[in-house]
């Protein structure tokens, strides 16, 4: 499958981390003792899909890790993928504008 641009912006560090997201799936599904077609039946996606989604395929929908995880009852770890109270950078520029504001 062809690179889109999209992909050309993910650096190394990214896409390991997103590697291991798509293995920690796989673990899960194992740990369940479910094969591949009865994770994807249970979370209503065709095989293909759910088979990408273990690939940790770059090019796979949101929606689909989403319905894989919550068929698993673990999506409740997804609302703290972008939380405020992780994202550095985005205080220290808010606490930057705040003092430039201040003067």
């Amino acid at each position: 499958m062809p690179r889109t641009d999209y992909q050309l912006g993910i650096d190394q560090d990214a896409k390991r981390a997103f590697e291991i997201f798509a293995g920690n799936l796989k673990q899960a599904r194992k740990a369940r003792g479910w094969t591949i077609q009865e994770a994807a039946s249970r979370a209503l996606l065709s095989v293909n899909s759910y088979r990408a989604a273990e690939a940790g395929n770059l090019g796979t929908a949101a929606g689909v890790y989403l319905a894989a995880l919550n068929a698993m009852e673990l999506a409740d770890g997804v609302a703290d993928l972008a939380a405020p109270h992780r994202d550095d950078i985005g205080r220290q520029i808010q606490q930057a504008n705040a003092k430039l504001r201040g003067r």
